[in-house]
Protein backbone atom coordinates (compact mmCIF):
# COMPACT_ATOMS: atom_id res chain seq x y z
CA UNK A 1 0.00 0.00 0.00
CA UNK A 2 1.38 3.38 -0.67
CA UNK A 3 2.07 6.04 1.57
CA UNK A 4 -1.36 8.28 2.06
CA UNK A 5 -4.09 9.09 4.70
CA UNK A 6 -7.66 9.36 5.05
CA UNK A 7 -9.28 11.94 8.00
CA UNK A 8 -12.62 12.12 9.19
CA UNK A 9 -13.50 15.33 11.19
CA UNK A 10 -16.74 17.03 12.12
CA UNK A 11 -16.92 19.65 9.41
CA UNK A 12 -14.97 17.13 6.18
CA UNK A 13 -12.91 13.93 5.54
CA UNK A 14 -10.18 14.53 3.00
CA UNK A 15 -8.44 11.91 1.50
CA UNK A 16 -4.26 12.72 1.20
CA UNK A 17 -2.18 10.73 -1.72
CA UNK A 18 0.76 10.50 -2.20
CA UNK A 19 4.08 12.56 -0.61
CA UNK A 20 6.21 15.15 -2.20
CA UNK A 21 7.98 16.57 0.83
CA UNK A 22 8.11 14.75 4.31
CA UNK A 23 9.61 15.54 7.88
CA UNK A 24 9.75 11.91 9.38
CA UNK A 25 11.85 10.54 12.09
CA UNK A 26 12.06 8.93 15.60
CA UNK A 27 13.75 9.46 19.06
CA UNK A 28 13.94 13.48 19.90
CA UNK A 29 12.07 15.44 17.88
CA UNK A 30 13.94 19.26 16.89
CA UNK A 31 10.68 21.72 17.06
CA UNK A 32 13.02 24.17 15.64
CA UNK A 33 12.94 22.41 12.30
CA UNK A 34 9.46 20.60 12.36
CA UNK A 35 8.26 24.62 12.45
CA UNK A 36 10.66 25.09 9.10
CA UNK A 37 9.11 22.07 7.27
CA UNK A 38 5.53 23.72 7.98
CA UNK A 39 7.04 27.51 7.27
CA UNK A 40 8.61 26.35 4.14
CA UNK A 41 5.39 24.95 2.78
CA UNK A 42 3.24 27.43 4.00
CA UNK A 43 0.07 27.68 1.85
CA UNK A 44 -0.15 23.84 1.41
CA UNK A 45 -2.09 20.95 2.94
CA UNK A 46 0.37 19.07 5.84
CA UNK A 47 -0.88 15.24 7.12
CA UNK A 48 0.46 15.22 10.87
CA UNK A 49 1.11 12.15 12.86
CA UNK A 50 2.73 12.81 16.39
CA UNK A 51 3.54 9.17 18.07
CA UNK A 52 2.94 9.53 22.24
CA UNK A 53 6.19 8.95 22.63
CA UNK A 54 7.19 12.52 21.48
CA UNK A 55 6.45 13.15 24.84
CA UNK A 56 10.14 12.58 25.41
CA UNK A 57 11.25 15.56 23.41
CA UNK A 58 8.71 17.72 25.41
CA UNK A 59 9.58 16.20 29.06
CA UNK A 60 12.77 14.88 30.02
CA UNK A 61 11.02 11.23 29.73
CA UNK A 62 11.84 7.59 28.83
CA UNK A 63 9.96 4.77 26.39
CA UNK A 64 11.60 1.49 27.18
CA UNK A 65 8.78 -0.97 26.83
CA UNK A 66 8.52 -3.70 23.82
CA UNK A 67 7.48 -1.92 20.43
CA UNK A 68 6.41 -4.11 18.24
CA UNK A 69 5.24 -1.76 15.24
CA UNK A 70 8.77 0.13 15.57
CA UNK A 71 6.73 3.51 13.31
CA UNK A 72 8.40 6.48 13.24
CA UNK A 73 7.99 8.76 16.12
CA UNK A 74 6.52 11.72 14.30
CA UNK A 75 5.36 12.13 10.43
CA UNK A 76 4.74 15.36 8.47
CA UNK A 77 4.21 15.06 4.56
CA UNK A 78 2.65 17.30 2.30
CA UNK A 79 0.44 15.10 -0.12
CA UNK A 80 0.44 15.46 -3.87
CA UNK A 81 -2.83 15.45 -3.90
CA UNK A 82 -5.80 16.02 -1.49
CA UNK A 83 -9.67 15.31 -2.00
CA UNK A 84 -12.64 16.37 0.04
CA UNK A 85 -14.77 13.48 0.41
CA UNK A 86 -18.87 14.36 0.50
CA UNK A 87 -20.85 11.42 0.94
CA UNK A 88 -19.79 9.21 -2.84
CA UNK A 89 -18.39 11.85 -4.20
CA UNK A 90 -14.74 12.72 -4.51
CA UNK A 91 -13.68 16.25 -5.19
CA UNK A 92 -10.20 17.58 -5.57
CA UNK A 93 -9.03 20.36 -3.50
CA UNK A 94 -5.23 20.21 -4.52
CA UNK A 95 -2.91 18.46 -7.01
CA UNK A 96 -3.60 15.87 -10.08
CA UNK A 97 -6.04 13.07 -10.08
CA UNK A 98 -4.57 9.65 -9.15
CA UNK A 99 -7.15 7.11 -11.19
CA UNK A 100 -5.91 4.48 -10.88
CA UNK A 101 -5.29 4.57 -6.97
CA UNK A 102 -8.76 6.03 -6.32
CA UNK A 103 -10.41 2.80 -8.41
CA UNK A 104 -7.95 0.73 -6.41
CA UNK A 105 -9.28 2.29 -3.17
CA UNK A 106 -12.66 2.72 -3.82
CA UNK A 107 -13.75 -0.12 -6.27
CA UNK A 108 -14.55 -3.80 -5.61
CA UNK A 109 -13.11 -3.62 -1.93
CA UNK A 110 -16.37 -5.48 -0.38
CA UNK A 111 -16.95 -8.82 -1.74
CA UNK A 112 -14.01 -10.40 -0.34
CA UNK A 113 -14.69 -12.50 2.91
CA UNK A 114 -13.57 -10.61 5.91
CA UNK A 115 -10.52 -12.60 8.04
CA UNK A 116 -10.97 -14.14 10.69
CA UNK A 117 -8.74 -14.58 13.85
CA UNK A 118 -8.13 -13.03 17.73
CA UNK A 119 -6.45 -10.80 19.15
CA UNK A 120 -5.53 -11.91 22.36
CA UNK A 121 -4.84 -9.39 25.90
CA UNK A 122 -1.23 -9.32 26.70
CA UNK A 123 -2.58 -8.50 30.45
CA UNK A 124 -4.90 -11.41 31.97
CA UNK A 125 -7.40 -9.90 34.05
CA UNK A 126 -6.13 -10.91 37.12
CA UNK A 127 -2.66 -9.15 36.15
CA UNK A 128 -4.59 -5.93 34.64
CA UNK A 129 -7.17 -5.86 37.88
CA UNK A 130 -3.23 -5.94 39.72
CA UNK A 131 -1.77 -3.49 37.76
CA UNK A 132 -4.92 -0.85 38.72
CA UNK A 133 -4.20 -1.47 42.27
CA UNK A 134 -0.60 -0.24 41.67
CA UNK A 135 -2.17 2.90 40.06
CA UNK A 136 -4.48 3.17 42.95
CA UNK A 137 -1.23 3.12 45.19
CA UNK A 138 0.13 5.86 43.67
CA UNK A 139 -2.99 8.20 43.41
CA UNK A 140 -3.12 7.12 47.37
CA UNK A 141 -0.07 7.94 48.49
CA UNK A 142 0.21 11.84 46.23
CA UNK A 143 2.23 10.84 43.54
CA UNK A 144 -1.01 11.48 41.15
CA UNK A 145 -4.56 12.08 41.16
CA UNK A 146 -5.31 10.31 37.79
CA UNK A 147 -3.64 8.13 35.29
CA UNK A 148 -5.03 6.40 32.14
CA UNK A 149 -3.54 3.14 32.12
CA UNK A 150 -3.33 1.39 28.69
CA UNK A 151 -3.71 -2.51 27.67
CA UNK A 152 -2.53 -4.44 24.65
CA UNK A 153 -4.72 -6.94 22.70
CA UNK A 154 -2.45 -8.32 19.73
CA UNK A 155 -1.96 -11.03 17.07
CA UNK A 156 0.91 -11.76 15.65
CA UNK A 157 1.95 -13.78 12.09
CA UNK A 158 -1.40 -11.44 10.60
CA UNK A 159 0.13 -11.51 7.03
CA UNK A 160 -1.15 -10.32 3.98
CA UNK A 161 -4.14 -7.94 6.02
CA UNK A 162 -6.02 -5.80 3.30
CA UNK A 163 -6.02 -2.49 5.84
CA UNK A 164 -7.88 -0.29 3.85
CA UNK A 165 -10.75 -2.94 3.22
CA UNK A 166 -10.88 -3.57 7.30
CA UNK A 167 -11.03 0.18 8.07
CA UNK A 168 -13.85 0.16 4.86
CA UNK A 169 -15.45 -2.09 6.84
CA UNK A 170 -15.08 -0.06 10.62
CA UNK A 171 -16.62 3.03 8.89
CA UNK A 172 -19.43 0.91 8.16
CA UNK A 173 -19.83 -0.54 11.98
CA UNK A 174 -18.60 2.09 14.12
CA UNK A 175 -19.48 5.67 14.40
CA UNK A 176 -16.88 7.82 14.79
CA UNK A 177 -16.20 11.37 13.94
CA UNK A 178 -12.79 11.47 13.93
CA UNK A 179 -12.01 8.05 12.25
CA UNK A 180 -8.84 8.08 10.46
CA UNK A 181 -6.22 5.68 8.46
CA UNK A 182 -2.60 6.13 8.10
CA UNK A 183 -0.34 4.04 6.01
CA UNK A 184 3.27 4.52 6.18
CA UNK A 185 6.63 2.53 4.73
CA UNK A 186 4.62 -0.80 5.92
CA UNK A 187 2.66 0.51 9.24
CA UNK A 188 -0.83 1.06 9.03
CA UNK A 189 -3.14 2.74 11.83
CA UNK A 190 -6.83 2.03 10.77
CA UNK A 191 -8.88 4.29 13.46
CA UNK A 192 -12.53 4.90 14.67
CA UNK A 193 -11.77 7.87 16.90
CA UNK A 194 -14.82 9.68 18.90
CA UNK A 195 -12.23 12.04 20.54
CA UNK A 196 -10.43 15.69 19.25
CA UNK A 197 -6.65 16.38 20.78
CA UNK A 198 -7.18 20.07 19.70
CA UNK A 199 -8.49 22.64 16.63
CA UNK A 200 -7.21 25.72 15.15
CA UNK A 201 -9.75 28.24 13.62
CA UNK A 202 -7.66 31.29 12.68
CA UNK A 203 -6.68 32.96 16.21
CA UNK A 204 -8.93 30.48 18.15
CA UNK A 205 -7.71 26.94 19.63
CA UNK A 206 -10.03 24.41 21.11
CA UNK A 207 -9.68 21.17 23.24
CA UNK A 208 -12.33 18.11 23.98
CA UNK A 209 -10.89 15.77 26.06
CA UNK A 210 -13.18 12.68 26.61
CA UNK A 211 -13.72 11.34 29.99
CA UNK A 212 -16.30 8.63 30.90
CA UNK A 213 -18.10 6.08 29.26
CA UNK A 214 -20.91 3.91 29.28
CA UNK A 215 -22.13 0.89 26.78
CA UNK A 216 -24.96 1.46 24.75
CA UNK A 217 -28.42 -0.64 25.43
CA UNK A 218 -30.74 -1.83 22.67
CA UNK A 219 -33.95 -0.49 24.88
CA UNK A 220 -34.55 3.35 24.41
CA UNK A 221 -35.49 3.34 28.07
CA UNK A 222 -32.47 2.00 29.57
CA UNK A 223 -30.53 3.37 26.79
CA UNK A 224 -31.32 7.02 28.50
CA UNK A 225 -31.06 5.28 31.70
CA UNK A 226 -27.47 4.62 30.60
CA UNK A 227 -27.03 8.31 30.10
CA UNK A 228 -28.30 9.91 32.36
CA UNK A 229 -26.20 7.84 35.02
CA UNK A 230 -22.48 8.56 32.70
CA UNK A 231 -24.43 12.17 33.10
CA UNK A 232 -24.41 12.28 37.11
CA UNK A 233 -21.59 9.50 37.94
CA UNK A 234 -19.57 11.21 40.53
CA UNK A 235 -16.18 9.33 39.33
CA UNK A 236 -16.90 10.31 35.71
CA UNK A 237 -17.38 14.05 36.69
CA UNK A 238 -14.37 13.91 38.57
CA UNK A 239 -12.27 12.31 35.87
CA UNK A 240 -13.79 14.96 34.06
CA UNK A 241 -13.13 17.92 35.65
CA UNK A 242 -9.28 17.04 36.08
CA UNK A 243 -8.47 16.74 32.59
CA UNK A 244 -10.71 20.09 31.81
CA UNK A 245 -8.41 21.48 34.91
CA UNK A 246 -5.26 20.11 33.38
CA UNK A 247 -6.20 21.17 29.62
CA UNK A 248 -6.79 24.75 31.06
CA UNK A 249 -3.69 24.51 32.70
CA UNK A 250 -1.69 23.70 29.81
CA UNK A 251 -3.44 26.56 27.36
CA UNK A 252 -2.24 29.14 29.76
CA UNK A 253 1.09 28.65 27.64
CA UNK A 254 -0.23 29.40 24.99
CA UNK A 255 -2.89 31.71 25.20
CA UNK A 256 -4.25 35.56 25.66
CA UNK A 257 -4.71 36.35 28.79
CA UNK A 258 -7.54 36.08 30.31
CA UNK A 259 -9.12 34.19 27.36
CA UNK A 260 -9.75 30.98 28.20
CA UNK A 261 -13.42 29.32 28.68
CA UNK A 262 -14.78 26.22 29.60
CA UNK A 263 -17.43 26.49 26.82
CA UNK A 264 -19.53 23.29 28.03
CA UNK A 265 -18.92 21.04 30.76
CA UNK A 266 -19.60 17.14 31.21
CA UNK A 267 -21.57 17.07 27.82
CA UNK A 268 -22.88 13.68 27.07
CA UNK A 269 -22.32 12.14 23.28
CA UNK A 270 -23.93 8.95 21.81
CA UNK A 271 -22.08 6.61 19.40
CA UNK A 272 -23.20 3.46 18.23
CA UNK A 273 -21.44 1.16 20.78
CA UNK A 274 -21.21 4.30 23.87
CA UNK A 275 -21.55 6.88 25.48
CA UNK A 276 -18.94 9.28 26.17
CA UNK A 277 -18.99 12.45 28.34
CA UNK A 278 -17.19 15.11 26.52
CA UNK A 279 -15.70 18.88 27.72
CA UNK A 280 -14.95 22.02 25.45
CA UNK A 281 -12.02 24.12 26.55
CA UNK A 282 -10.95 27.30 24.18
CA UNK A 283 -8.84 29.95 24.09
CA UNK A 284 -7.22 32.85 22.29
CA UNK A 285 -3.91 32.35 20.91
CA UNK A 286 -1.18 34.91 21.09
CA UNK A 287 0.02 36.73 18.29
CA UNK A 288 2.78 34.69 16.19
CA UNK A 289 2.17 31.48 18.30
CA UNK A 290 4.26 28.73 16.40
CA UNK A 291 2.71 25.23 16.03
CA UNK A 292 6.11 23.63 17.53
CA UNK A 293 4.55 26.14 21.59
CA UNK A 294 1.34 25.00 21.07
CA UNK A 295 2.55 21.39 20.53
CA UNK A 296 4.83 21.78 23.67
CA UNK A 297 2.33 23.19 25.47
CA UNK A 298 -0.57 20.70 25.16
CA UNK A 299 0.87 17.05 23.70
CA UNK A 300 0.23 14.65 24.69
CA UNK A 301 -3.27 15.15 25.74
CA UNK A 302 -4.36 14.65 29.28
CA UNK A 303 -7.22 12.42 28.85
CA UNK A 304 -4.43 9.95 27.61
CA UNK A 305 -2.29 10.91 30.57
CA UNK A 306 -3.45 11.92 33.85
CA UNK A 307 -2.36 14.13 36.11
CA UNK A 308 0.11 16.17 37.14
CA UNK A 309 0.76 14.78 33.30
CA UNK A 310 4.27 14.19 33.86
CA UNK A 311 4.24 12.24 37.31
CA UNK A 312 1.15 10.41 35.35
CA UNK A 313 3.77 9.59 32.41
CA UNK A 314 6.13 8.30 34.11
CA UNK A 315 3.73 5.82 35.97
CA UNK A 316 2.31 4.52 32.83
CA UNK A 317 6.06 3.50 31.50
CA UNK A 318 6.40 1.57 34.58
CA UNK A 319 2.80 -0.02 34.91
CA UNK A 320 2.07 -0.59 31.02
CA UNK A 321 4.34 -3.48 29.25
CA UNK A 322 4.14 -2.07 25.92
CA UNK A 323 5.27 1.16 23.70
CA UNK A 324 2.25 2.93 23.04
CA UNK A 325 3.62 4.35 20.07
CA UNK A 326 1.20 5.80 17.73
CA UNK A 327 -1.72 4.84 20.07
CA UNK A 328 -2.79 7.87 22.24
CA UNK A 329 -0.44 10.36 20.10
CA UNK A 330 -2.46 12.38 17.23
CA UNK A 331 -3.44 12.51 13.45
CA UNK A 332 -4.32 15.85 11.73
CA UNK A 333 -4.02 17.63 8.58
CA UNK A 334 -3.08 21.20 8.35
CA UNK A 335 -4.88 23.28 6.32
CA UNK A 336 -3.11 25.83 3.82
CA UNK A 337 -4.11 29.18 5.84
CA UNK A 338 -2.40 27.60 8.83
CA UNK A 339 -5.62 26.33 10.49
CA UNK A 340 -5.59 22.59 11.38
CA UNK A 341 -7.52 19.50 13.26
CA UNK A 342 -5.59 16.96 15.38
CA UNK A 343 -7.32 13.50 16.91
CA UNK A 344 -6.75 11.34 19.43
CA UNK A 345 -5.40 8.30 18.54
CA UNK A 346 -8.05 5.95 20.26
CA UNK A 347 -10.20 2.83 19.20
CA UNK A 348 -7.49 2.15 16.68
CA UNK A 349 -5.91 -0.85 14.79
CA UNK A 350 -2.33 -1.07 14.63
CA UNK A 351 -0.46 -3.41 11.62
CA UNK A 352 3.52 -3.94 10.50
CA UNK A 353 3.32 -5.29 7.36
CA UNK A 354 6.61 -6.63 7.34
CA UNK A 355 6.37 -8.97 11.06
CA UNK A 356 2.34 -9.65 10.41
CA UNK A 357 1.68 -7.80 14.16
CA UNK A 358 -1.37 -6.38 14.59
CA UNK A 359 -2.50 -4.80 17.75
CA UNK A 360 -5.76 -2.74 19.14
CA UNK A 361 -4.70 -0.41 22.65
CA UNK A 362 -7.22 0.46 25.23
CA UNK A 363 -7.14 2.26 28.42
CA UNK A 364 -9.38 4.03 30.68
CA UNK A 365 -8.82 6.90 33.53
CA UNK A 366 -8.19 5.46 37.15
CA UNK A 367 -9.16 7.90 40.07
CA UNK A 368 -9.19 6.30 43.78
CA UNK A 369 -12.53 5.66 42.90
CA UNK A 370 -12.08 3.22 40.44
CA UNK A 371 -12.75 -0.19 40.72
CA UNK A 372 -10.62 -2.11 38.62
CA UNK A 373 -12.90 -5.03 37.40
CA UNK A 374 -15.49 -2.00 36.24
CA UNK A 375 -12.24 -0.52 34.66
CA UNK A 376 -11.47 -3.92 32.96
CA UNK A 377 -15.11 -4.20 31.45
CA UNK A 378 -15.21 -0.23 30.15
CA UNK A 379 -12.13 -0.96 27.70
CA UNK A 380 -13.63 -4.40 26.84
CA UNK A 381 -16.70 -1.52 25.82
CA UNK A 382 -14.79 0.58 23.66
CA UNK A 383 -13.18 -1.85 21.52
CA UNK A 384 -15.51 -4.42 21.12
CA UNK A 385 -16.92 -3.43 17.72
CA UNK A 386 -13.43 -3.50 16.85
CA UNK A 387 -12.35 -6.72 17.88
CA UNK A 388 -16.17 -8.49 16.15
CA UNK A 389 -14.30 -7.06 12.60
CA UNK A 390 -12.34 -10.41 12.35
CA UNK A 391 -15.04 -12.54 14.03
Amino acid sequence: MPNFAYLSYMDGKFLCLGVSDAFVGKGELDFDKLDEFIGLHRGKFVVSMLAYDVKNSVEKLTSKNKDAMDAPDWIFFVPKSVHSIKGDQRILVFGEENEVLLQALFENWSQEAHPIFELRPTLSKEEYVDQVKSAKVEIQIGNCYELNFCQNFESGNVLNLDTWRVFRRMLEQIEAPFSSYLSWDGRTMMGASPERFIKKVGSKLLSQPIKGTRPRRDNAAEDDAMKEELRNDPKERAENVMIVDLVRNDLTQVAKTGTIVVDELFGVYSYQAVHQMISTISCELRDDVRFSEIIRALFPMGSMTGAPKIAAMEIIERLENFKRGWYSGSLGLIQPNGDFDMNVVIRTLLYNENSGYLSCPVGSAITILSDPHAEYEECLTKIHKILALFR
